[in-house]
């Protein structure tokens, strides 16, 4: 419960309200008249009761609807297109909801609200992706100084589904590079070459489609055999070497005026990849499952999931480890194995004398 708050003070009292408020103490002062300080009083028990944020005075008199396109500006300033494209996206459904809310309104319960909507629209991840958003967007406006405090609400992120651990199999793989597929006519010249390029950059790279599409040929080092990746989803650099096939997949590739690797952009190399995957019976692969073959692949033939962790580019092990441990099970067995050759393994048979007499009771002096 709030209550009215006198200060005296040279030039007499001055009457505000005081109330709690989200585990914080806020203090408004109304000027020498009792009356206005009981209707601003009423006034925020009344906002309270609506489920709606009080907030501290001197935010500005701003709309969400209007920081979500300068959040939009923002990342296309300052993010990678893809991200800038992302928010975008991401924050069509928030504006619909809450395209003219002050941004002191929008409250956990009213975020809670529109996570309770949108559960029958549409599934979980992209349910995350749009709360991450609206957090993002209210904590630049707090630090854009829009507001006097960060109204960012503290809502759970709802639990995401196992993650998808599609990838192509030897028979899969010989299917799509087949004379079907991109070994034949089905897409013609210079789709075809690129579309080769695209796929063998996924599956033996493990290049996202944005990375893809991204690509310029002065980051491709035909003598080291590597490729540089400067605008990535972690927003770090990543080198990714390049083996045999890809190097020859690349070289056919010809030479740009304006320097990119390939002429189609990312949803291009989508929309020609789901179309030559319909074509021969894989209706459930899609192009980021290329970059999952590749970790696969690693991790099948080398067990090693540090060195899948570096050419993906993950940030943690622990990413790695999460959705490919399971595939090292046979090196897993191998180590195990090892042991049966291994010194310890032929000790532990062949125990010592004094060991023996121990498990006897004693030594022979005893």
């Amino acid at each position: 419960m709030g209550r009215i708050i006198e200060y005296q003070g040279k030039k007499g009292t001055t009457y505000g309200v005081r109330v709690w408020f989200r585990g914080r103490k806020i203090e408004r002062m109304c000027g020498p008249d009792r009356r206005v300080a009981e209707r601003e009083l009423k006034k925020i028990e009344g906002r309270k009761v609506e489920g709606r944020s009080i907030g501290p005075s001197g935010d500005a008199p701003i709309r969400f609807q209007a920081l979500a396109e300068e959040v939009v500006e923002w990342g296309r300033a300052t993010r990678a297109p893809a991200s800038a494209e992302t928010y975008h996206h991401r924050l069509k459904p928030l504006v619909f909801a809450f395209g003219d809310w002050r941004l002191g309104e929008i409250t956990r319960r009213a975020a809670e609200r529109y996570v309770i909507a949108r559960r029958k629209l549409v599934g979980p991840h992209t349910i995350n992706g749009e709360l991450e958003t609206l957090k993002l967007a209210l904590r630049l406006a707090h630090e854009w100084e829009y507001t006097a405090d960060n109204y960012s609400p503290r809502v759970k992120l709802l639990p995401r589904p196992q993650g998808r651990t599609r990838y192509a199999s030897g028979e899969e793989w010989a299917l799509i590079w087949g004379p079907d597929g991109l070994g034949g006519d089905f897409f013609r010249e210079p789709v075809r070459q690129e579309m080769r390029a695209a796929v063998a950059l996924g599956a033996h790279g493990g290049l996202r489609k944005g990375e893809i599409a991204d690509l310029t040929r002065d980051r491709v080092d035909s003598v080291r055999r590597t490729i540089t990746l400067v605008k990535t989803k972690g927003k770090r650099v990543r080198t990714v070497p390049i083996n045999d096939f890809l190097a020859a997949e690349l070289a056919r590739l010809p030479v740009r005026l304006d320097g990119r690797l390939l002429s189609l952009h990312s949803w291009s190399i989508c929309r020609y990849f789901h179309k030559l995957c319909r074509h021969l019976g894989l209706p459930d692969f899609r192009l980021h499952d290329l970059r999952r073959t590749c970790g696969s692949w690693i991790v099948m033939q080398t067990g090693d999931l540090r060195a899948a962790q570096l050419v993906l580019g993950h940030a943690k092990i622990s990413q790695t480890a999460e959705a490919y441990a399971h595939l090292a099970e046979r090196h897993l067995h191998q180590a195990v194995a090892a042991l049966d050759t291994s010194e310890i393994g032929r000790g532990a048979q062949r125990p010592s004398e004094t060991v023996r007499n121990l498990a006897v009771g004693g030594s022979k002096s005893a």
